[in-house]
């Protein structure tokens, strides 16, 4: 297992409100066709790039989200490893 992906950030309406939401898949797929699979305008991701996963010298599990998406011209943007750590339950230390 890797201990690295690609992800994008797609910002949704969820109850009216503007909201981040990040989709993490293998690294082997290009970041523009993950989109277009899902059916998502390009204009719609607000980030993009690689997460890699490690742990705390007290094994608490982190998220860092680095890196830009070639395909689709997005960086990966300030928060986005906080946001990926909280959709995975557990706190980005």
């Amino acid at each position: 297992m890797s201990d690295r992906a690609k992800y994008v950030m797609i910002e949704k309406l969820l109850y009216g409100y503007p909201t981040k939401v990040p989709y993490l898949f293998p690294d082997v797929i290009i970041h523009a066709d993950f989109i277009r699979q899902m059916g998502v305008q390009p204009k719609r991701v607000v980030g993009a790039g690689f997460v890699q996963f490690g742990a705390t010298s007290n094994g608490h599990p982190t998220v860092t989200a680095f890196g830009t998406s070639t395909s689709l011209g997005v960086d990966s943007a300030e928060g986005d490893s906080d946001l990926i750590a909280k959709a995975l339950g557990f706190p980005n230390a």
